[in-house]
């Protein structure tokens, strides 16, 4: 009853608004939506718990080639039938395996269970403080994901350099980053729990595969 006399008493009172108090009133409204929309969407991602699993998967690709990765939650075999479990428990990752296709990724020899630490972006860390196990990603090129022991990322401007060794290899590599290259990288720090998760992944795939 309440609840009725007070919608009632608010309709009242809107009707007998003036055009022009009613333009106001609903301006009002109209901007604390869009502040209150905006405040959500800028909010600061959360950092991942330590129960957060990721599988990180490593292929060889480019010229000169050279490791490339890629962190999923959940991979799967494109062609699970083609593989048994004796063949992949068997299996030693090397980088001259022709490698299994995974999830978009083609010729995958090694994948990692992984724990996701955290994350954060070059700006905030733009070296690591010390050796660990850190992924590399580029928001504007989906190839551009290293894994390294460690990383720097060095000058401004039109004349920015990440330099890092990369973790499977050992060798250090750098890339150039030019101008139309401004947006900072995405830095997550991980830790190994399985360094050969493709049993696993297998297994999954096959239980979700409908034939």
């Amino acid at each position: 009853m309440f609840y009725t006399s007070l919608f009632g008493t608010v309709s009242h009172a809107v009707l007998n608004m003036t055009l022009q108090a009613r333009f106001r009133l609903l301006l009002i409204l109209v901007l604390c939506w869009t502040l209150g929309h905006a405040q959500t969407g800028t909010s600061a991602p959360q950092a991942p718990n330590h129960g957060d699993i990721r599988y990180l998967l490593v292929r060889r690709a480019g010229r000169p080639e050279k490791n490339y990765y890629d962190l999923q939650q959940a991979p799967r075999f494109l062609e699970p039938g083609r593989y048994n479990e004796e063949m992949l428990g068997q299996y030693k990752p090397s980088p001259d395996a022709l490698g299994v296709d995974i999830s978009g990724r083609y010729g995958n020899y090694q994948a990692w269970k992984v724990r996701w630490l955290s994350k954060t972006t070059s700006v905030e860390l733009p070296s690591s403080p010390k050796p660990g196990m850190f992924v590399l990603s580029y928001p504007r090129n989906p190839d551009w994901v290293f894994c390294a022991r460690s990383y720097q990322l060095s000058g401004e401007g039109s004349t920015r350099r990440l330099t890092y060794v990369d973790f499977q290899s050992g060798r250090e590599y750098t890339v150039e980053l030019g101008k139309s290259w401004p947006r900072p990288w995405d830095v997550s720090r991980i830790e190994i729990l399985n360094d050969n998760a493709f049993l696993e992944i297998w297994k999954a795939s096959f239980a979700a595969s409908p034939f």
